[in-house]
């Protein structure tokens, strides 16, 4: 390996689920190869997955709860081939490095200051040091103070390099006791600290067996490291050590804690196994989705091409009613011009008339008649050919429009099915009324009363008033030189609706009307229409078909 630490950095792509186990796999080789450094020394440990900027000395179990912690991480936040890379640094770790970091050789047998302590020597644990002949003092209350704080003995003894967690001073019913409890860490650099603060008392005379020689002039502080004995001593630092600890051998600390890491190596191992068949179940799951989706995709396109044709024909059909109807319009004007001409020819009749004989008159007006006969079964012929080619019209409109409909009817019924899956496609329901409108026009125009049910029964009543095929409140105009129906302003409902109601009512009837006269004039039916999900509205305009249901 490397001297000096190599850098994996994570690229800005990342990879899949189901590429996880392959991209574990390819890091953990790197880092069995010797690519990636991950030994500093024989103690410490980096990752090389990781910035510099952060810790790269941990120990053993440090760094193994790192690669945990980053590998079987659920948060977002952290990516895939991020996760795949801390995964197979906890193999390389378990399989590669374990007997070099295992904690079953917690004292490096070259340590002065617990070479002269065998294993099978007992300590209470957490380790405790115990503090005595602390200077006190009589109080004003008649009772005794200490002349150290504990966090001024924590500061002093950290400076001399022992490193506690905290000094704590006890205390009884006479105040304080002049003695204390200076904790340690749990783990074996908090024993190495608490063993070189008992060595450093004890080379100064100032040691558990200094304290009790009788007869002896005691000055200063007494400190040792807390065994059985003063486990079992029926006094105040007795009980205290009884309250948070226990006794323990450090052979059985090792034992307990190569039994903690065997579990936890094992139960890492099966959170392993477990990630990695749900990643293969996962890959399957999105494999099977692509693939449905794209059949999706396929039955789509088959259906918008039909439904194209569809309005394609519909189209065609819609522009040769329209021409018919302008016809229509023409021979209308046509005859009122020619009725008008008549009776002005009549008139002109009469002035002619008055001057002549009845057998003239009668001669002349039979002359006439036989023309206009000839001319009106002349135009009733055209007439009636005009009215047979509109109600031919009609009925294929009729059967292309049912066509339509049934065909979007099973496309309406394909779509259903196939959209039970997530996907961007919705059917919105055209010519359904808007409910909202009529909740807010209704908490405001009763909001005494029971508005929300009466909101539902108007909104109810106007579903059928727009359901109703007899109520046609359109008008006829022209645009862009096309024949166009639109909302009749005129039309008594709509307009008592909106003097009641306010505009917000009006125009959801008025839209749901134009929607059905849009979609299926002939039926007043509620239409369905598929399109895209849109984030701001939920439905996107460009929408792709729609059907009756």
């Amino acid at each position: 390996m490397g001297s000096s630490m190599e850098h994996i950095s994570v690229e800005d792509s990342d990879i899949s689920d189901s590429d996880m186990i392959e991209y574990e796999d390819k890091s953990y080789e790197k880092l069995k190869s010797g690519s990636c450094n991950v030994k500093n020394s024989d103690k410490t440990f980096s990752c090389p997955y990781c910035p510099v900027k952060r810790k790269q000395d941990y120990l053993y179990n440090e760094i193994f709860q790192h690669a945990y912690g980053v590998g079987m991480s659920t948060s977002n936040k952290r990516s895939r081939k991020e996760k795949a890379n801390h995964l197979a640094l906890i193999k390389y770790l378990e399989r590669d490095l374990r007997s070099v970091g295992s904690p079953s050789k917690p004292v490096k047998s070259g340590d002065s200051s617990l070479t002269s302590y065998g294993q099978s020597e007992k300590f209470v644990w957490p380790w405790r040091g115990i503090l005595v002949n602390i200077p006190t003092r009589w109080g004003d209350d008649g009772r005794s103070v200490g002349e150290s704080c504990g966090s001024k003995l924590r500061d002093e003894f950290i400076t001399r390099g022992f490193n506690p967690k905290r000094v704590v001073p006890l205390w009884n019913y006479r105040g304080h006791s002049g003695t204390a409890i200076v904790e340690f860490n749990k783990d074996w650099t908090g024993l190495q600290n608490a063993m070189s603060f008992e060595k450093a008392f004890e080379a100064d005379y100032h040691g558990k067996k200094d304290w009790f020689i009788p007869n002896k002039e005691k000055s200063g502080l007494y400190a040792w490291v807390a065994r059985p004995d003063d486990y079992n001593l029926n006094n105040i630092v007795g009980e205290n050590l009884r309250k948070l600890g226990d006794r323990k051998t450090i052979s059985e600390m090792i034992e307990e804690e190569a039994w903690k890491q065997h579990q936890l190596v094992s139960n890492l191992r099966n959170l392993i196994e477990v990630k990695n068949k749900h990643l293969e179940e996962m890959g399957k799951v999105q494999k099977l989705m692509e693939e449905k989706d794209k059949r999706l995709q396929e039955e789509i396109r088959e259906l918008q091409s039909i439904n194209d044709k569809l309005k394609d024909d519909m189209n065609c059909q819609k522009k040769e009613l329209e021409q018919q109807a302008k016809e229509l319009e023409e021979c209308k004007a046509q005859n009122d011009l020619e009725r008008t001409s008549l009776m002005d020819e009549i008139e002109k009749m009469k002035w002619k008339f008055q001057n002549q004989t009845p057998e003239e008159i009668d001669s002349y007006l039979n002359a006439q008649n036989t023309a206009m006969r000839d001319q009106l079964e002349e135009n009733t012929e055209t007439l009636q050919y005009l009215e047979s080619l509109n109600h031919t019209l009609t009925l294929k409109e009729s059967v292309s429009n049912q066509e339509l409909q049934d065909a979007r009817k099973e496309l309406i019924r394909s779509l259903q099915d196939m959209l039970s899956s997530p996907t961007t496609l919705a059917i919105k329901r055209m010519g359904e009324v808007d409910r909202t409108p009529f909740l807010q026009a209704c908490s405001l125009k009763f909001p005494d009363g029971d508005w929300e049910v009466m909101s539902a029964e108007l909104c109810s009543t106007w579903e059928e008033n727009v359901k109703d095929p007899h109520w046609h409140p359109f008008k006829t105009v022209v645009y862009q030189g096309n024949l166009r129906e639109t909302i009749d302003d005129d039309d008594k409902k709509l307009k008592d609706l909106r003097d009641e109601y306010g505009e917000a009512v009006y125009e959801a009837v008025t839209n749901a009307l134009l929607e059905l006269n849009e979609y299926n004039p002939s039926g007043r039916l509620i239409c369905a229409k598929e399109g895209e999900l849109n984030v701001g509205t939920g439905y996107c305009i460009s929408c792709r078909m729609c059907c009756v249901i």
